[in-house]
């Protein structure tokens, strides 16, 4: 595998390893890598620097704000080379301490060994490390071996299901990149107390879904086999409930014609991505157009 990084990412890397530190690229970068994507956002774990060390360090190759109580994640901005902020971070455990996407302990630790600070990670094609010191690939979960079979997977079952936020990310990650969900992990979405999410996070996982998947359908009709729709949208429950006149619509119900148009929504507005809010609203005008049929 190759990833082509820009220049000011190259010398970061190079300062890292001068420290003593082990930087890798990780998370999308390195999974749409696999795939022959574009290099989009790029992601950093340090292993073996102190916080302290990699503050200072960070500090001079650009702009740096800290994010995150518990848990620092840098955001590097003024990279050569980089659009926005460069996501810099140390190897991190978490565990379970509340309900919902924020219940969630992180603590970092630099010394902890590849395999455990992937395990952390959603699903096994999120969870390769890239060294391009060496243009070594770390595949701990073997997420490239999913990825070329298809199929998406939890790294950990025991621990997956401590952030429902995840149960939407297969959403639609399943529905982007065409996935199929392996069974036990397609079980423990289903399974995933959503109502403990705010509304925002769940809106963000949708937006990436109609904006994102060349058909969104794949998505929504993860959302109605889980049984996710009377959270994230029952709105769109009435609509399969709905038949229509089979000489003007003969694909079936509204639900149906639904999924069709949202598709067909999503190819004719791809040339707007550019124009996010105008994107989005034409797939959310796409999305809701039928939802007076149910009433009247």
């Amino acid at each position: 595998m190759h990833i082509d990084l820009p220049p000011g990412v190259l010398r970061l890397f190079a300062d890292v390893r001068s420290a003593g530190g082990w930087p890798f690229v990780v998370g999308g970068a390195v999974r749409d890598a696999a795939l022959g994507l574009p290099l989009k956002d790029i992601d950093v774990e340090v292993f073996g620097l102190a916080a302290q060390g990699l503050e200072r360090l960070l500090g001079a190759h650009g702009r740096l704000d800290a994010v995150g109580q518990a848990f620092r994640v840098y955001k590097l901005s003024g990279v050569e080379g980089v659009d926005g902020a460069l996501d810099v971070a140390l190897p991190r455990r978490d565990s379970k301490v509340g309900p919902g996407h924020r219940g969630i302990l992180v603590l970092g630790d630099p010394e902890l060994p590849i395999d455990e600070a992937a395990r952390r990670r959603d699903f096994t094609m999120n969870a390769m490390l890239f060294d391009p010191a060496t243009g070594e690939l770390h595949d701990p979960w073997d997420g490239r071996r999913d990825l070329e079979a298809r199929v998406l997977r939890a790294v950990d079952p025991s621990t997956f299901g401590d952030d429902p936020l995840r149960a939407l990310r297969a959403v639609q990650f399943a529905a982007r990149y065409e996935l199929e969900v392996e069974p036990a992990t397609a079980a423990l979405c289903a399974a995933m107390p959503l109502a403990e999410l705010p509304p925002e996070r769940v809106f963000v996982e949708i937006e990436k879904l109609l904006l994102k998947a060349e058909e969104p359908s794949r998505g929504l009709a993860l959302l109605k086999a889980w049984g996710m729709l009377p959270v994230v949208a029952p709105e769109l429950l009435p609509l399969e409930a709905t038949p229509q006149d089979p000489a003007w619509h003969p694909e079936g119900d509204v639900w149906v014609h639904t999924l069709q148009v949202v598709d067909e929504a999503a190819t004719l507005a791809a040339d707007l991505a550019a124009d996010r809010p105008r994107h989005l609203a034409v797939m959310l005008g796409a999305l809701c157009h039928d939802l007076g049929k149910p009433a009247t």
